[in-house]
């Protein structure tokens, strides 16, 4: 019957012993299924805002050309103010010398 019962406490205190061993390692493991799920989280988000930042620099090109275009149709309407300036220059010269040629 001691055999039996001194089996008995062993087979309990290995049990006790496993059972302090397991709770840590289950800790342990959840905190490290945490720990993934935010660094999975993390890395959406960085996704995100690189392609976030990329739609910025595709606007900005945008932003750029558009820019570009209305500054060369600026330059093209002062060209052509200007070409209306020594047109109209022109004829306010003719009509003014042929004023003075009919005196």
């Amino acid at each position: 019957m001691e055999v039996i019962s001194l089996v008995s406490e062993v087979i309990s205190l290995i049990s006790s012993l496993v059972l302090e061993v397991i709770s840590p390692v289950s800790e342990v493991i959840s905190l490290v299924s945490e720990v993934i799920s935010l660094v999975s989280e993390v890395i959406s988000l960085v996704s995100e805002v690189i392609s976030l930042v990329s739609e910025v620099i595709s606007l900005v090109s945008e932003v750029i050309s558009l820019v570009s275009e209305v500054i060369s149709l600026v330059s093209e309407v002062i060209s052509l103010v200007s070409e209306v300036i020594n047109l109209v220059s022109s004829l306010v010269s003719e009509v003014i010398k042929s004023s003075l040629r009919s005196y």
